[in-house]
């Protein structure tokens, strides 16, 4: 009903949909093995050269695989079948798939005896596929990883500065692929001049990238954790590696599971969340005061909270360790040491022990800060 759209004054119509329905593609009469060919070239896309994968439609009505327009939004910023401006790598991102196409290829892909027939050969989009969802492949070679200058943690939210050409190429040629959540991922892991092999790092997924002249900020939240079995190549920013995923929930399931006493376990994780999940209440809930003396306490206050929150989303529940553990990392103000101690520790119930150390640390430093703003107004008042 609308002649215009939210990019522009015109509105495209769908050119794979208008094709299929111009040529019946769909039609088992008609479907021979030369117009079975003529339809694969419909539904192929032009930026991976092979047929469609998770089919997004731009704007301009042009459709192509998502992860391979992701991929070409990074180098590009026009279509390349009609050069119309394509929209933000978030909107990309963000854009669910074209849902009448992906069914129509789902069936198409299963028509036989023609979907054995090779119709192009692929351009290599990414340089590997990996999953988050078969906890059974949990091993992977020659994986690229991208050098940072300090560790990333799981649901950690950030952005990246690319300021240079190299830093660019580095970052190109990390690029990963997730089919099943349709998303490019980065491996990364902090720079240490000792040897990588035994170190760990996290998977991130890439939401956002904003070009600024020759600069790129890529936005990226963590996903699971790895660690590196042995490095096959490396310089100073980038290097590429056999590594094994850490996945949290087999990993912990397996690990309680396996004890006789699993539900006292299991409880005792829960207690060691809650109370963490308690510090952070405490310090939400403290009442700010406009006395000098005990201004301290009201900084980390309903204000510090929704700030949080704001970047690193809501405070997850005591009764979910995993993301308790993982969200109060992000929000303490600890070293990289610190946080790189907690990646490296494998099992949660240590790493809940690790950062209620890190409160009881902080408790004592912030007391020890009160008393010396204390004496330091009583000494001013004589």
């Amino acid at each position: 009903m609308k002649e215009s759209h939210l990019f522009g004054p015109d509105l495209y119509l769908d050119d794979v949909t208008q094709k299929v329905i111009q040529n019946d593609f769909i039609s088992q009469d008609t479907l021979n093995e030369a117009i079975y060919g003529e339809a694969a070239t419909v539904f192929q896309c032009s930026i991976g050269n092979h047929l469609l994968e998770g089919p997004v439609t731009n704007h301009c009505g042009h459709t192509f695989c998502k992860l391979c327009l992701l991929q070409y939004k990074i180098t590009h910023d026009s279509c390349n079948k009609c050069q119309k401006r394509l929209p933000s790598y978030q909107f990309i991102h963000n854009q669910p798939l074209n849902f009448l196409l992906n069914n129509l290829l789902s069936i198409f892909s299963n028509i036989r005896p023609y979907n054995n027939i090779e119709i192009a050969r692929p351009n290599q989009i990414s340089n590997v596929s990996i999953s988050f969802l078969d906890l059974n492949h949990v091993t992977y070679q020659n994986i690229p990883i991208y050098l940072s200058d300090f560790a990333v943690l799981p649901s950690q939210k950030l952005r990246i500065p690319i300021y240079t050409q190299q830093n660019r190429t580095f970052f190109q040629n990390a690029l990963i692929a997730c089919k099943e959540y349709q998303c490019l991922c980065v491996g990364i892991l902090s720079k240490d001049k000792s040897n990588k092999k035994g170190k760990f790092g996290t998977i991130v997924k890439i939401t956002s990238i904003e070009q600024r002249a020759n600069d790129m900020l890529v936005d990226v939240i963590g996903m699971d954790r790895f660690k590196v079995l042995s490095v096959n190549q490396e310089t100073d920013d980038f290097l590429s590696a056999d590594l094994e995923m850490q996945f949290e929930n087999e990993q912990d399931l397996e690990r309680v599971m396996s004890t006789q006493n699993h539900w006292t376990e299991k409880r005792h994780i829960i207690k060691l969340s809650n109370n963490v999940h308690d510090f952070i209440s405490e310090l939400a809930h403290s009442t700010p005061s406009t006395s000098f003396c005990s201004a301290v306490e009201g900084l980390l206050g309903p204000v510090w909270l929704d700030s949080v929150q704001g970047l690193h989303g809501p405070l997850p529940s005591g009764d979910h360790p995993v993301a308790m553990c993982w969200w109060a990392a992000v929000v303490l103000p600890v070293s990289n040491t610190d946080r790189y101690l907690l990646l490296e520790t494998p099992a949660l119930e240590e790493r809940l022990t690790i950062i209620l150390s890190w409160i009881h640390d902080l408790k004592s430093q912030w007391g020890n800060c009160r008393r010396t703003a204390v004496n330091s107004v009583a000494k001013v008042g004589k």
